[in-house]
């Protein structure tokens, strides 16, 4: 998928008719090397916990922090982290 970006990308992120669906743009940082990842996840918030897990190693205080995140509100969980929530 990186090679098809060239200088930009759009993503529309979706929460469902009654807001069923949350959203969360993880974004890990590394000022070594001038990078940066983002990973989009999506789920009913019971899935949420098991989603963030797969990509970042977390504590309960860490999923608890993102879970109570307000609709466009961000959490830095340490230097090199930060979670938006989109939707």
């Amino acid at each position: 998928m990186a090679k098809d970006l060239k200088q930009s990308m759009r993503i529309h992120v979706y929460g469902g008719d009654e807001n069923e669906k949350r959203a969360y743009a993880l974004i890990g940082y590394d000022y070594k090397d001038n990078d940066s990842c983002v990973t989009l996840i999506r789920g009913n918030e019971e899935d949420i916990p098991k989603l963030l897990r797969k990509f970042w190693t977390l504590t309960e205080e860490d999923i608890k922090k993102i879970l109570s995140l307000n609709l466009m509100c961000t959490a830095h969980l340490d230097y090199f982290s930060q979670v938006i929530r989109l939707s």
